[in-house]
């Protein structure tokens, strides 16, 4: 389980820095930069992807950790 939940950390670590690497990058007025801004709206629908799957995996390595449990005791 720790396992799990230290390479979800590792990859939303990953993916926020990406984030951050678009903006630092970015010159002139942020909100006039149509590129930089469909740029952050991908990113926006992506994460909230992950974060659905992500839930989606904690919720069903829970759920085989207890059939497991059960299995073995």
């Amino acid at each position: 389980m720790k396992y799990r939940h230290l390479l979800i950390n590792e990859f939303i670590s990953s993916f926020l820095f990406l984030c951050v690497k678009d903006l630092a990058n970015a010159t002139g007025n942020i909100l006039e930069n149509k590129e930089l801004l469909q740029s952050l709206n991908k990113t926006k629908e992506k994460s909230a992807t992950i974060t659905n799957s992500l839930e989606e995996s904690v919720t069903l390595g829970e759920d085989l950790d207890k059939v497991l449990n059960k299995s073995f005791n």
